[in-house]
């Protein structure tokens, strides 16, 4: 695989499309402000937006079938060739690595990941470093953007466990020390199979802590993409509490990291708005505008129900893979490049 200067770290702007942030707060915090002086060094002096993307299959193909190209092509009236394309995945420390419990990128992973392996001490590959996989910038430059997202099987979301109250702050907060009971969450969540909803809000509530001491870096959550509909048997109740999960980022997490902290270097990229059907009938993918249209045959007035917050069927792989098509990763080319990546970067960037 390539070389790539962008780094994405698992998170809409359009119809799916959210950017949340803020002017920076007037917090006297030393080394964020060293931070963010010496990222704007950077980028005025190189000019380039240098991205890290963290993710497995679908993000490869996704760069594979024109983000990559879009990104990094000078003659792009879009992207001017200024975001210079990084990424870890299999095979590497920040990808996959050692196989403890933060290595990988389920939703349960991010805020272990990102505490353990933002900033890493020494000359050891990390987050800001990475040039690609385990190797680092030889210029001795960093990331300024790091995108994540998980894959697909993630849109399995679990109800809420009522045995913990994760809206409690001081709860939340012994949830997530690694030093408690089990370490990180308490030993409760070991595996995407207990993906609850109210496990992942607390997990990416406490995302944003982090995030914060880094005003310097722009971090861009990416949705898990959606599922095709025969993932889901009988019941497809976990893609209906995954649209729910997203609808939260999209509003509450963002807007509430917004009206807390005066910063805008959180934004969200909502792959899954972008590829499922709809109950809503004013967004485009709504299920009904679909009825009798090639590639949606399946899909009848009788039977949406079990197709809505699944994947459009003309955006799936052959076989019911839930792996979006080449049109559909095209086309989330577009979106991505054409209406989002600069008015985040734009509305981020230090002044």
């Amino acid at each position: 695989m390539r070389l790539f200067h962008i780094v994405l770290v698992g998170l809409a702007l359009s119809t799916s499309l959210v950017a949340v942030g803020n002017a920076l707060s007037t917090e006297t915090t030393t080394g964020s402000e060293a931070r963010e002086a010496d990222a704007m060094a950077r980028h005025e002096a190189a000019g380039e937006r240098r991205l890290l993307f963290l993710h497995h299959s679908c993000g490869s193909a996704w760069m594979d079938r024109g983000l990559v190209a879009a990104l990094e092509d000078p003659q792009n009236p879009y992207s001017k060739g200024r975001y210079p394309f990084h990424d870890a995945e299999y095979g590497s420390y920040l990808g996959e690595g050692d196989g403890t419990l933060g290595r990988d990128t389920d939703l349960r992973d991010w805020y272990v990941k990102f505490s353990e392996d933002l900033d890493r001490p020494g000359e050891s590959v990390d987050m800001l470093n990475c040039d690609h996989q385990d190797e680092t910038y030889k210029d001795g430059g960093q990331n300024e953007i790091i995108m994540f997202k998980s894959c697909y099987p993630n849109s399995n979301i679990g109800p809420v466990d009522a045995s913990i109250d994760l809206n409690d702050p001081a709860v939340r907060a012994e949830w997530l020390d690694p030093n408690r009971d089990g370490g990180y969450y308490n030993g409760k969540w070991r595996w995407r199979a207990d993906n609850h909803l109210n496990y992942v809000k607390a997990a990416y509530t406490g995302l944003l802590g982090i995030f914060r001491e880094h005003p310097e870096v722009l971090f861009i959550a990416v949705t898990a993409p959606a599922m095709h509909y025969s993932a889901y048997g009988d019941d497809n109740s976990s893609a209906h509490r995954s649209r729910e999960l997203n609808v939260w980022l999209r509003t509450k997490w963002l807007k509430g990291y917004r009206d807390r902290n005066g910063r805008v270097n959180v934004a969200l990229f909502d792959w899954f708005q972008e590829h499922a059907y709809s109950d809503d009938p004013a967004d485009p993918n709504y299920w009904r505008s679909f009825i009798g249209k090639p590639g949606h045959e399946a899909l009848l007035e009788a039977n949406h129900e079990q197709f809505v917050d699944t994947l459009r069927l003309d955006y799936a792989s052959e076989g019911g893979d839930s792996h979006p098509n080449q049109i559909a990763d095209e086309r989330l080319v577009k979106v991505f490049v054409e209406s989002f990546i600069n008015q985040v970067y734009d509305t981020w960037k230090p002044r």
